[in-house]
């Protein structure tokens, strides 16, 4: 090959990729479109293109390719929610579990995954921080770190879907949850979990930071909420402060039809460090000075309305 490995041809439908010091790179399966049990020969071309001889046609990879499917054979079962990478190593989060990559140390065909001990069912977002990996799952709230699983949140209250660190007070993680918009406070190099937000009882799929006090939620059901909270109880919380519950209090206003916004489940999210808002008939840029939605075209017309 152009950059110096090799290729070794097989006669059970799987290509060696080889190093010049005989290193296992990579190998080629049915999983990455050899789609025969009998390889012949392999030729690169100018493009760097690898063309396999088959038992029945050719054909022709990319190489290295553009993508690489990892499959139930790499240890990957089920949907997966989220991806991350945290302290060097490669995490997903699906309906089965937290799988995190390992070093195949030239035992496997490919890089393998590994279902994470002692997290079960589904696992919806991933969040690392300095303490750990936070988990967001449908059993509750947990952190990862190198002593193992710690529990956060039990999911008693309710199941946690999204988790977000906020910018402007680096001690805060706000939690999307199935009935409310729950805080995750660090105090003493320690995450725990400080409360629900009164006036929070929507299912939190997404969440968005506008300011240091705002916070865009989009709702399961509900559309869009805006999240005002007091400077004060930021700081407080951000500085370790335990708060009681009752205090924890927030301005919420809900965005449904009446303010443009379609009705049912609404997602949130930040492109260029500002919010932007994907409903059921298309995206949406907020108009503060009207307190509306109107359609988004930043992206296209067809992307603006897609009723």
């Amino acid at each position: 090959m152009a950059d110096g490995n090799l290729v070794l041809c097989t006669l059970e439908g799987e290509i060696a990729i080889i190093s010049k010091q005989g290193s296992l790179l990579r190998v080629l399966d049915e999983s990455s479109g050899v789609h025969d049990a009998l390889v012949l020969n392999a030729q690169t071309d100018r493009e760097g293109g690898l063309w396999l001889a088959l038992g029945n046609g050719i054909t022709r990879m990319e190489m290295p390719g553009p993508f690489t499917r990892f499959q139930e054979a790499r240890g990957i079962n089920g949907a997966i929610m989220a991806v991350l990478r945290h302290q060097g190593k490669l995490y997903m989060g699906g309906d089965q579990g937290l799988f995190v990559r390992v070093n195949a140390g030239g035992k496997a065909i490919s890089p393998l995954f590994v279902k994470q001990e002692n997290i079960e069912g589904q696992t919806w977002d991933l969040l690392s921080t300095p303490e750990g990996l936070l988990i967001a799952n449908h059993f509750g709230l947990y952190l990862l770190d190198e002593n193992g699983i710690v529990t956060l949140y039990e999911q008693g209250r309710s199941t946690p879907f999204e988790l977000m660190a906020f910018s402007y007070f680096p001690n805060l993680v706000f939690v999307g949850l199935e009935n409310g918009l729950a805080i995750l406070q660090r105090s003493a190099g320690a995450w725990k979990f400080a409360g629900i937000l009164q006036h929070t009882s929507e299912g939190i799929l997404s969440l968005a930071e506008e300011a240091p006090g705002t916070i865009w939620a989009g709702t399961q059901y509900q559309g869009i909420l805006k999240i005002d909270l007091e400077r004060k109880l930021l700081e407080a919380l951000n500085n370790g402060i335990a708060i009681e519950d009752s205090t924890l209090v927030a301005e919420v206003r809900s965005y449904g039809p009446p303010e443009g916004v379609a009705a049912g489940q609404a997602m949130v999210f930040t492109i260029d460090d500002k919010p932007k808002f994907a409903t059921l008939a298309g995206l949406r840029r907020f108009e503060p000075g009207k307190g509306i939605f109107v359609p988004d075209s930043t992206y296209g017309a067809l992307l603006a309305d897609t009723s």
